[in-house]
């Protein structure tokens, strides 16, 4: 069987862990229909802060639609639930089919964005090294080439 997880991680896409939050989400019915609810860029940089949301709102949307455990997507969703959409799940509840469901994984976008970091001052690191060595090679190379072109001219004379 396809594991999501796993394309994910090879492809970089979306937070994995949201995606085993939809997942556990998912398991919980016979006859799943998850709705995910999306909230517009400035709200998620609002709370967040300047640099987010790290994609934006139609490539999350895109994102998310694309995961086999989403039924539907409601682009603009509210921050701050109210009474309003509180009411919607009534009949779900009544019904005895509602569901509230913990993710059981910690990573954040904030982890992700702190590995991002890490690995990349890690990957700069590694980089400076090459980058003199590759000079030190060069230099000698001149160096080299410096010394054929006297040899040469000595034995021209």
């Amino acid at each position: 069987m396809f594991d999501i997880r796993q394309d994910m991680r090879e492809r970089n896409k979306k937070n994995i862990g949201h995606v085993d939050f939809l997942e556990t989400v998912y398991k919980q019915s016979d006859k799943p229909y998850v709705i995910v609810g999306l909230h517009f860029d400035q709200e998620v940089n609002r709370y967040k802060g300047k640099n987010y949301p790290i994609m934006n709102v139609h490539e999350r949307t895109l994102s998310v639609l694309a995961c086999r455990y989403v039924s539907e997507v409601v682009i603009g969703a509210p921050y701050a639930v109210g009474r309003d959409l509180l009411d919607h799940f009534k009949e779900p509840k009544r019904r005895g089919i509602f569901r509230t469901v913990d993710s059981g994984n910690g990573l954040t976008t904030d982890d992700i964005v702190q590995r991002i970091i890490k690995n990349r001052l890690q990957f700069e690191a590694r980089n400076l090294k090459k980058e003199a060595k590759e000079m030190a090679v060069i230099q000698a190379m001149k160096k080299r080439e410096e010394e054929k072109s006297q040899d040469r001219a000595q034995a021209a004379l």
